[in-house]
């Protein structure tokens, strides 16, 4: 069991290793042509860029705490 998890997280650091390769070039116009990828439909957010998307505490919730 402890090799399974073990090849599991290497499998899945080797996935994230590409994913942020990929990103990381996705961030260049230029880079995206030369690769030939037209369209990204998600494109990468910058750190700290991101806006908080969730739910927002209404005034009856934060009166009680």
């Amino acid at each position: 069991m402890k090799n399974e998890m073990l090849k599991e997280i290497v499998i899945y650091y080797f996935e994230s290793v590409k994913k942020s390769i990929l990103d990381y070039v996705l961030k260049d116009e230029d880079e995206q042509t030369r690769v030939g990828i037209m369209q990204v439909f998600d494109p990468v957010v910058e750190y700290g860029d991101n806006i908080y998307r969730g739910l927002e505490p209404d005034d009856e919730w934060r009166a009680t705490k």
